[in-house]
């Protein structure tokens, strides 16, 4: 489609190895003739089903840190120019969503797994591009450490920071104490990538 037409392109240098566009349900705000937010009896802002486009782009390893961008930048102004929410993956975390989906279909099957409220509503949540900065930018990662996370499919600071110190520290060469200051040193990098954002907004 187009759309995923200009995707590549938006992204290019990066090689993509295929974009899969879907849907997914929003609220979104209700505006009055004269476009100014309208409220409910309660002074809560009034909001209506809508659909979001989703473009779920899949990358080799290799192309990644291209694709994202510095800090992620590239796949940000993608974002703005298609008007599009935009998910970065690897061929990797492709395969384990897989095996993890499976897996939990196996294990409702087997009534084994209930799916929660909670779980459902993370699903929606906002994709936050600032999580989506490759590890090979963060100085403060060494190169055997790096390449330790990515041989278990962990690329960027939203992996890092999505997995407990606990899950983090079974890979081979990282305890608890390493577990603990990588994630610490990877929040003050996301801190660090949302306060520039914000003054480059501003300016």
């Amino acid at each position: 489609s187009d759309l995923v037409t200009f995707a590549q392109n938006a992204l290019a240098p990066a090689k993509i190895n295929r974009v899969a566009v879907r849907e997914e349900p929003i609220q979104v705000p209700v505006f009055d003739e004269e476009g100014n937010p309208m409220v409910n009896e309660e002074g809560e802002p009034l909001t209506e089903e809508g659909k979001e486009v989703v473009l779920d782009v899949i990358v080799g390893t290799e192309q990644l840190s291209l694709t994202i961008g510095r800090r992620g930048q590239n796949v940000r102004l993608a974002s703005r120019l298609l008007e599009s929410r935009i998910e970065i993956k690897s061929e990797e975390a492709v395969k384990d969503e897989l095996a993890s989906a499976l897996a939990s279909m196996l294990r409702e099957m087997e009534g084994l797994d209930d799916v929660t409220e909670t779980e459902a509503s993370e699903t929606s949540e906002d994709l936050d591009y600032d999580l989506m900065i490759p590890l090979e930018e963060m100085e403060m990662i060494s190169e055997r450490l790096r390449e330790r996370l990515e041989s278990h499919a962990i690329h960027t600071a939203q992996d890092v920071l999505s997995r407990t110190p606990d899950e983090l520290a079974t890979i081979p060469g990282i305890g608890p104490v390493t577990a603990q200051r990588l994630q610490d040193m990877v929040q003050q990098a996301v801190d660090e990538a949302r306060a520039e954002a914000a003054e480059a907004e501003e300016e």
